[in-house]
């Protein structure tokens, strides 16, 4: 097979593998993690370049993720807070 042709296949490999509910389930919530299509972005992203740039980029891209990940974390225990404020006050009241 040549290498032309291996391409789309490997990317429809990884693309199934990855986008599986296994793939999704085993990742966790932790900030700092490395999940597999991070290391697929991570590894086109570098393609070419220089040893410098490719620690640039990656050191730039991981602390992104991280800055996502923890405004999405904040937010959902901002919306989990509130929650749990509704439903004591809800209680509170109907008593």
């Amino acid at each position: 097979m040549r290498a032309s042709k291996r391409l789309p296949v490997l990317f429809v490999a990884v693309t199934l593998m990855l986008g599986s509910p296994a793939g999704y389930a085993a990742e966790t919530q932790d900030v700092n993690r490395v999940t597999s299509w991070n290391k697929v972005t991570d590894w086109f992203a570098t393609i070419g370049k220089s040893d410098r740039d490719k620690g640039n980029i990656l050191r730039r891209r991981k602390a992104q993720r991280r800055a996502r990940r923890t405004e999405k974390a904040k937010r959902q225990a901002e919306k989990e807070r509130r929650e749990r404020a509704g439903q004591y006050k809800s209680s509170y009241i109907s008593q």
